[in-house]
């Protein structure tokens, strides 16, 4: 039995994805469309991260969006596991989910269905595990070893001491063997698979989406949304204060530039930023470009996944 084809709408910043899975829901029907984006997870960023209106949300239910508070962070393993979950209860409802959003990353942990391991990383571990090898010697480490994993020791030679220690500390930070590991597969078994869609933009046609993006935050109230979280006294790692839209502002609020060289560092920026997306996406082969002016872009897509 073939699996369901789930459909992951994605492109660089302004590229038109979230009105086209707009579209695409609402021809589909009883839809669900599911944010991919880094930044659209945080509560009070809505401008600067073009987030879905109220009326859109409405119009169609909309997941991961203000689901975090801006000091929360939010890795790309966290991204995964929440959409999985996400899909999988959308389905169960019997209803159809699509994602949008932009992330490169977040794309391809879903598109190439990545296996995350554990966190196995133990700084203070390993140092202590190399210093009782300059004493004792690889034998003795060794020997631990095929205690807790005997099928990743017999493969080791006592002279390979970076794998015996990098095999320890997986052992005593996860409680798993690393053999286990280098026999599992590298992808997640799940029970439906992604097809990706973006639109395949002339370079200086998106340039001039992005710079009248950038016009229309500033009508709809970047700045006032950019202020609040200058002074939001985040902590400087932070992942919210790494939005573009909102750091450029930055050096205004502090005095240290004009209102009108922060929005033009804002425009570079984002084009930057999307020249950073297109060069992530361009080598993937799992990519499915659409012509932006075709108008059965529609069709295509709900040929591809199985839906008249």
């Amino acid at each position: 039995m073939s699996k369901a084809i789930i459909p992951i709408i994605t492109g660089p910043t302004a590229s038109g994805k979230s009105s086209f899975a707009m579209d695409l829901a609402k021809r589909i029907g009883n839809s669900v469309i599911i944010s991919a984006d880094s930044m659209q997870v945080y509560k009070h960023l809505n401008v600067g991260t073009a987030k879905a209106s109220q009326k859109d949300r409405v119009e169609v239910e909309h997941l991961m969006l203000d689901i975090l508070e801006l000091d929360e962070k939010f890795t790309v393993e966290s991204f995964q596991k929440l959409a999985l979950e996400n899909i999988d209860k959308v389905l169960a409802a019997g209803r159809f989910p699509i994602i949008c959003g932009g992330t490169p990353q977040y794309i391809t942990s879903l598109a190439e269905a990545t296996k995350f391991k554990p966190r196995s990383n133990d700084s203070e571990l390993r140092e202590a595990l190399e210093k009782r090898m300059e004493v004792e010697g690889s034998e003795a480490l060794l020997a631990d070893l095929r205690k807790v994993d005997p099928a990743k020791a017999n493969g080791l030679h006592p002279n390979n001491k970076r794998r015996i220690i990098r095999a320890l500390e997986i052992a005593y930070t996860t409680g798993e063997k690393q053999s286990d590991w280098d026999e599992q597969a590298e992808s997640l078994d799940l029970d439906y698979e992604f097809k990706v869609y973006m639109f395949d933009w002339e370079r200086d046609v998106l340039y001039e989406r992005i710079n009248k993006r950038v016009d229309i935050m500033l009508e709809e109230g970047i700045i006032d949304e950019a202020k609040m979280l200058y002074e939001a006294n985040l902590p400087a790692d932070s992942t919210s204060l790494q939005a573009i839209g909102y750091k450029e502002f930055f050096p205004y609020f502090a005095g240290e530039m004009s209102l009108d060289e922060a929005i033009t560092d804002l425009k570079k920026y984002s084009r930057r930023y999307a020249k950073r997306q297109l060069t992530w996406f361009r080598h993937k082969n799992w990519i499915n470009y659409l012509d932006p002016m075709a108008t059965n872009n529609i069709e295509l897509v709900l040929n591809d996944i199985g839906i008249s």
